[in-house]
């Protein structure tokens, strides 16, 4: 039996008859039908007496199971196409994003999607809302602006300010790899790094609890643009590592969870998760979730009445 709110609560029980011996029979136990019981599960022994005094006795456990718990209940996930749900490459994808004032978890095989159906399935007795912040093309810098694309660092600031989450789920920097690798000074790591550092100041200082991803990573492609980029992803995700043990957030290894089966993770642009990708992001942010935030209480060892 499950307890709603984690307190001591009465369960019902049929209490063993006995038979043979001498007439009269008496059954007691240690606990009565109906009494409360603590999480975890408890031990109840029952005994039967018969006219001459002889007895026998039998046990059985009551298990009350303590109800999924989460410390957190508002998300926002922030970041480019990967985030939004895109399955083809962002170059040929129609801009799309949000608007501020209704919640949107985005498409059905959205890693947002996915999560709020793995967060909602487990913890049942809470209301949780996860926004999709996802809008494709977008860079994380202001300082490598091709066109007229959106730039995270700027954006973020009136997101958090609309949706007021309490989480905020952070992978962004693909779209700067592609447009910065190449170029005679670096190959736009640092800028990423700064403008994702940035975007951890602007959660902290409302007090949200940030989970930080690596990116995604990418096949060789046809591209000569995109061969380069999978070629230096490994060296960014190194930098988000370190700047997730520098600020002290949680680190969201998604790069890891995708890299040793991208036949099956990744799409045919080479780019973009397949919906088995999707499906691998979402249950990987959704284990970080529960390792740092589930407050479910643990079951309390065998113990006797």
């Amino acid at each position: 039996m499950s307890s709603p709110d984690n307190a001591p609560m009465p369960v019902p029980f049929t209490v063993p008859s006995g038979s043979g011996g001498q007439a009269p029979l008496t059954v007691s136990c240690t606990a009565t039908s109906g009494s409360s019981f603590p999480l975890g599960s408890t031990v109840v022994t029952c005994t039967v007496r018969d006219g001459l005094q002889r007895q026998a006795s039998c046990n059985f456990n009551v298990a009350v199971t303590p109800t999924p718990r989460i410390s957190r209940t508002s998300f926002v996930a922030f970041g480019d196409s990967i985030t939004f749900g895109t399955v083809r490459d962002p170059i040929a994808a129609t801009l799309y994003r949000p608007e501020m004032g209704f919640f949107s978890l985005g498409e059905p095989h959205s890693y947002p999607y996915k999560l709020n159906t793995l967060l909602t399935n487990h913890y049942k007795a809470q209301t949780l809302t996860i926004n999709n912040e996802g809008w494709p093309g977008e860079l994380a810098s202001t300082v490598w602006t091709p066109d007229s694309r959106p730039i995270g660092e700027v954006r973020i600031h009136d997101v958090l300010d609309a949706r007021d989450p309490q989480v905020l789920l952070l992978m962004e920097g693909t779209n700067d790899l592609f447009f910065s690798v190449g170029r005679a000074s670096d190959n736009g790591i640092p800028d990423i790094i700064d403008a994702l550092e940035g975007m951890i100041d602007e959660a902290q200082l409302r007090s949200i609890q940030v989970f930080l991803a690596t990116i995604a990573p990418q096949r060789v492609a046809t591209n000569p643009n995109r061969s380069r980029v999978a070629v230096v992803i490994p060296a960014l995700n190194q930098e988000i590592r370190a700047l997730a043990v520098r600020r002290n957030v949680v680190l969201v290894d998604i790069y890891a969870a995708l890299v040793n089966n991208m036949n099956l993770y990744i799409g045919n642009d080479h780019l973009h998760p397949t919906e088995a990708g999707y499906q691998k992001i979402a249950e990987t942010f959704f284990e970080s979730i529960k390792q740092r935030l589930d407050i479910t209480p643990a079951s309390a060892l065998s113990r006797r009445r």
